[in-house]
């Protein structure tokens, strides 16, 4: 059966990254409270001086979260100029093999009682290791509300990627038929980080996903999301997306994805903060860049800058610095130039 979490990614998987994911699938656990984040920087003025890097940073992180054309395994990405992390299916590769019962997944005795928790220590094809545990908070041997995982990456390498950091999970509501799998859960992501080729990209913060996961043809996902507080890094660039929420559609049997994003935005060449929405989905072919969508990005007194798709060759960004809905100024961008910015 093909995998709709993992399948968006072309269907070459090394095996040293598989093998992460299944180790992953014994992990469980809580965690610290997370402080409570810091207020959003005030918003910047878009203006012709930081119109495109404004849009690019915009872009980078909307993909950040669903990469969804990427070529990779599923587990993280080597994009141009290093490694990315994909933080939507990244979380449902991990939840997914939590769910499907892999050994070690969960901790129950199978005997209501009180809550039973199983910790482990797996080593990495490469070094490092990966420490996993799983609290089932009534013993029952299912995942109910309330159960909890964890997974630590020590130093963990695999084909050639080191994984550090850690990622926890709090189950909300999990239901299984023979047809779909749905499961609302936290996400917690502290100081997780994969590096490759001399380059880190890591994730700290929060995200609550609500997935439909089918288990026949047509085989599809729909993960809604949202979070208060998410910090990227990614090419020595750092972003923090606050208030956010999306939505991602994987139709792996016609081999298309879209997305939805929106949610404050601060960081790296950003003065200020801005605010992402898509007023058009952005779509496209899983092995391939989009086709479709339309990203607006708002900063202070409505000022603008949009980001539409222009199939085959890229996009085109408009500028609207006074806010009146009447762009001052549009370009046309190749998706290498657009990245290039």
């Amino acid at each position: 059966m093909t995998d709709p979490v993992n399948a968006p990614r072309r269907a070459r998987a090394p095996a040293a990254l598989l093998l992460i994911a299944t180790l992953s699938a014994c992990g469980g656990g809580g965690g610290d409270s997370a402080p409570a984040p810091a207020p959003a920087p005030a918003p910047v003025q878009i203006s012709s001086a930081n119109a495109n890097t404004t849009a690019a940073r915009g872009y980078e992180t909307a993909t950040a979260l669903f990469d969804a054309s990427s070529a990779a395994s599923g587990q993280l990405k080597s994009a141009a100029g290093g490694p990315r992390l994909d933080l939507v299916r990244f979380s449902l590769a991990r939840l997914q093999s939590l769910t499907t019962g892999q050994p070690g997944s969960s901790a129950g005795s199978g005997v209501p009682s009180a809550k039973a928790t199983s910790t482990e220590t797996l080593q990495c094809p490469g070094g490092g290791s990966i420490s996993v545990s799983a609290t089932d908070q009534n013993d029952n041997g299912r995942l109910d509300a309330s159960d909890s995982a964890s997974i630590t990456f020590n130093a963990c390498v695999a084909d050639g990627a080191t994984v550090s950091g850690s990622m926890a999970f709090v189950f909300q509501s999990f239901t299984s038929t023979a047809t779909v799998d749905t499961s609302s859960t936290t996400a917690t992501f502290t100081n997780l980080s994969v590096t490759a080729d001399g380059q880190t990209s890591s994730a700290s913060g929060d995200m609550t996903l609500a997935a439909t996961v089918s288990k026949v043809s047509p085989f599809t996902a729909d993960v809604t999301l949202s979070g208060s507080r998410l910090a990227l890094t990614e090419d020595g660039r750092s972003r923090t997306l606050t208030g956010y929420s999306g939505r991602l559609l994987i139709d792996d049997t016609r081999r298309t994805y879209s997305y939805t994003v929106s949610g404050s935005v601060s960081g790296s060449a950003l003065p200020g903060s801005v605010t992402l929405s898509t007023p058009t989905a952005i779509s496209g072919p899983l092995a391939g860049d989009p086709t479709a969508g339309r990203l607006l990005v708002t900063g202070a007194a409505n000022s603008q800058m949009s980001l539409t798709v222009t199939p085959p060759t890229g996009v085109v960004l408009a500028l609207d610095a006074n806010g009146d809905g009447t762009p001052e100024s549009q370009q046309p961008l190749t998706w290498a130039q657009l990245e290039a910015l």
